[in-house]
């Protein structure tokens, strides 16, 4: 009996110490976890690209990256053509905003993602501490679609929260493009000169989870449409300015209510399989 209960004491011993241990060491070992575990998911890839490969064709696959491609490119010059349009506030040189390109606008660390928590609108990506990830570095598309922040970094690996979060909330401005039609002369038969007039209101974004994204700061006298595109703003230091954020998809304005709210679609797709993401370094 006294041994009995001598070796039940020395296994409780072995518990606590291995508790104290994952304690003290629990970044470094789940850094080996996901290390280990990337290790074997680009193994049993590789393996599946060998066996599957002459089928590849057949599988929709081809038209399905083409697609992405294509929207990867609108996104592009969405962004481009928002970043005339601020140019041409400001008074700079268009020429030069038509030829900007990701690499010149940003300094970035590019990197994959290796693991996917939609449920709690959070990414794990394939660079960490010693790639020089810092805590609130954004992570984008290579189109200017912004992912979210790195809210937590291992020696390896980094951990993303979305920007669709719950109670995550950053500033956005929404593009108003209003068509000005004046006559050229005082002439009655004058060819009227039509140009774009263009506005941005700014506002606060907020997540409510489940990948949900919705502004509800606004004033119901302030009319919006649906597909109106959303950019982030520069206010509040949380993502650089005209990042692509989502389009309007839907309106409320409740009658017992000042504010309206109003839904919008990121353009960020989770479902979608990026060959290739990027960090933004701090300014």
């Amino acid at each position: 009996m006294a041994e009995f209960l001598n070796k039940r004491s020395n296994v409780w011993i072995v518990i606590i110490v291995v508790f104290v241990i994952l304690l003290a060491f629990g970044g470094p070992i789940k850094n080996f976890t996901y290390k280990t575990s990337q290790s074997f998911k680009e193994q049993m890839a590789n393996l599946g690209s060998n066996t599957t490969g002459f089928f590849y064709i057949f599988s929709g696959n081809a038209i399905k990256k083409e697609n992405q491609d294509l929207r990867n490119k609108i996104q592009e010059l969405e962004y481009k053509n928002n970043i005339c349009i601020q140019t041409q506030k400001e008074n700079q040189d268009l020429k030069d905003a038509l030829g900007i390109g990701i690499e010149k606008s940003f300094k970035l660390i590019s990197c994959q993602i290796i693991d996917k928590s939609l449920a709690n609108d959070s990414l794990t990506i394939n660079k960490g501490e010693k790639d020089g990830v810092l805590l609130g570095m954004p992570l984008i598309t290579p189109s200017y679609v912004v992912i979210g922040r790195v809210v937590k970094v291992l020696e390896d690996y980094s951990q993303i929260t979305l920007i669709t979060k719950a109670n995550n909330s950053f500033n956005v401005k929404i593009l108003k493009e209003t068509v000005i039609s004046e006559n050229a002369s005082s002439s009655e038969t004058s060819t009227p000169v039509v140009s774009t007039k263009a506005e941005y209101v700014e506002t606060i974004a907020k997540g409510r989870g489940n990948f949900n994204l919705y502004m509800d700061f606004l004033q119901k006298n302030v009319d919006f449409a649906l597909g109106q595109k959303v950019f982030t703003s520069a206010l509040g230091n949380v993502f650089p300015k005209n990042l692509l954020v989502g389009k309007i998809v839907k309106i409320n304005k409740p009658d017992n209510q000042a504010l309206q709210e109003i839904k919008v679609e990121p353009y960020f797709d989770p479902n979608i399989d990026y060959n290739t993401l990027f960090l933004i370094f701090p300014k």
